[in-house]
């Protein structure tokens, strides 16, 4: 008798420290919680807004709203397969390119990527944008 006592006793104590456990905070877990969002690639607030000659409006990309020359190339990452060109497109608008993406309201295509310059080709011409020295942009309060 005094044994089974002992074993009911020990069990009741066990489920009432499993259920009280519950309701305490575990020692293992991180006191930093961290979101993850994913990254939209482009904001609504990127868009440039348009008019069609319908009179619709429209809202563009940056990256195919302008002329051509008047995007600046701020960098230039080089690999063998697969270099990454970083174009500016206005103040704090700054995009990933590589070679073969559209760029310009007339969709010129990068043809090549070099360590100083870019080459595009636009209505069967070659254009040349190069990168953008920090030294030569400092007199212009960049």
């Amino acid at each position: 008798m005094k044994k089974q006592t002992i074993i009911y006793l020990s069990l009741a104590s066990l489920v009432a420290v499993a259920s009280i456990a519950e309701e305490l905070p575990n020692p293992f877990t991180p006191h930093v919680f961290i979101k993850q969002i994913q990254p939209s690639p482009v904001s609504s607030g990127d868009l440039v807004g348009g008019t069609l000659a319908t009179g619709e409006q429209v809202s563009v990309h940056p990256l195919k709203a302008f002329d051509i020359f008047q995007y600046s190339v701020k960098g230039i990452i080089l690999s063998k397969d697969n270099s990454i060109v970083i174009v500016n497109a206005g103040p704090g608008k700054d995009y990933f390119v590589r070679k073969g993406d559209p760029i310009g309201k007339n969709r010129a295509i990068i043809k090549e990527v070099l360590k100083d310059r870019i080459i595009l080709i636009e209505d069967k011409k070659e254009v040349m944008i190069k990168v953008r020295n920090t030294e030569e942009t400092a007199r212009y309060g960049y």
